[in-house]
């Protein structure tokens, strides 16, 4: 019986053939500058060449920037802000890729109508007012960044990734196209999707879950469970990119309100110490996560595991929830993605220093379904070591 309020991008544009429209979307912010940020692999395979030409056919022009790496830096959301600030005639601002140039331009986008910096507006629903216009451009099915209200961003001295949220961060559009990912490495395909699984099982978990944010969580688990596997086998597999991006776009729709859990409070520590990718390190973090929180909704892992393909019919409430569990591993074992700590040379001598930092993130923390402690979160990461 909650009261909720739900949010996403102003509009939403999928399916293959998408990005052929994206020069008459920006007409319709009366946009004649643009400005484009991506990375340099997007720029080497064409990608960004190809977007660029969509938009210039519309007369548009194009100040392209295409230093974001993985785990982008405070720093670099700064740079990217200070050439958008500087040229008065940009109109909006796109971020093409994966969630980390969706990142970074969200940030820029913000930053030119509020003054500051970006340390002013770590935490949530500290932004004051709208940005430029923003149209995000996923080319990974994972982050679920074009439709959500954050930017994450890398603090390099102190090792940790920082979250700004404000529902004036909520992209004015999302331009999903699964005809871009055919070309995603059947790793990138698996790391990317395993951070929208994580989305999905979270936010259909989480303390803030409401029936709105659970029909698309659940389904977005339902398609990874059918889907993922065959994207993964063969990337091109139409059917399986354009059921995979729905999946990551359902999961973002879902963290966008609902949030996260304990997964990504203790996959970010081990991002930012061990430059882990952030699908990588939630994948790694779920299946021990999902163990400890079951105890919280037998019912609901009972569910993730029929979303799952898995057969609970004459099960108990436990063991069908087990089976939630069991799936989610069996899937990382499937895609390759690591199980354990160790494998990266995380050693026990840091779990301590790793639990500290995964507490200190409250906003993920006290939205996990079981209520946890400093003990109990260096228990989860032992049992991933």
């Amino acid at each position: 019986m909650k009261t909720f309020k739900f949010f996403t991008s102003q509009s939403i544009v999928f399916g293959c053939g998408a990005l052929d429209r994206l020069g008459d979307e920006i007409l319709g912010f009366n946009s004649k500058k643009v400005f484009l940020v991506a990375d340099p692999v997007l720029e080497k395979l064409g990608i960004v060449d190809r977007v660029k030409g969509a938009i210039e056919k519309s007369q548009i022009e194009v100040v392209l920037f295409t230093k974001v790496e993985p785990n982008p830096t405070i720093e670099l959301g700064e740079e990217a802000a200070e050439i958008v600030r500087s040229q008065k005639d940009i109109g909006t601002v796109i971020g093409l890729g994966g969630g980390s140039s969706m990142d970074v331009a969200k940030i820029s986008a913000m930053l030119a109508n509020n003054p500051g910096s970006v340390r002013d507006y770590i935490g949530v629903e500290k932004v004051k007012q709208f940005g430029l216009p923003t149209i995000m451009i996923p080319t990974t099915a994972g982050t679920g960044s074009e439709v959500s209200n954050a930017s994450i961003l890398a603090d390099k001295q102190k090792h940790l990734k920082l979250g700004t949220m404000s529902r004036f961060l909520t992209p004015s559009l999302a331009l999903v196209d699964p005809c871009l990912l055919t070309s995603l490495p059947p790793s990138v395909t698996a790391s990317t999707a395993m951070d929208a699984l994580t989305h999905a099982v979270e936010a259909y978990t989480a303390n803030k879950a409401y029936p709105m944010t659970d029909l698309f969580a659940l389904k977005s688990v339902e398609l990874i469970g059918k889907y993922l596997r065959q994207a993964y086998s063969n990337g091109e597999n139409l059917e399986a990119r354009y059921n995979i991006s729905l999946a990551a776009l359902y999961a973002g729709i879902a963290i966008a309100t609902a949030s996260v859990g304990a997964a990504h409070a203790l996959a970010y520590p081990v991002e930012g110490e061990y430059n882990l990718a952030h699908g990588v390190a939630n994948g790694l973090m779920l299946p021990y996560v999902a163990e400890f929180n079951m105890l919280s909704n037998l019912g609901k892992y009972g569910e993730i595991a029929k979303a799952m393909g898995e057969r609970v019919e004459g099960l108990s409430e436990r063991d069908a929830a087990l089976k939630g569990v069991e799936a989610i591993k069996q899937l990382c074992v499937d895609l390759s993605i690591p199980l354990h700590l160790r494998d990266f040379g995380i050693k026990e001598d840091v779990l301590d220093h790793l639990s500290e930092q995964a507490f200190g993130i409250k906003r993920i923390i006290d939205n996990n379904p079981r209520k946890l402690t400093l003990a109990d979160i260096k228990k989860i990461y032992t049992m991933a070591l």
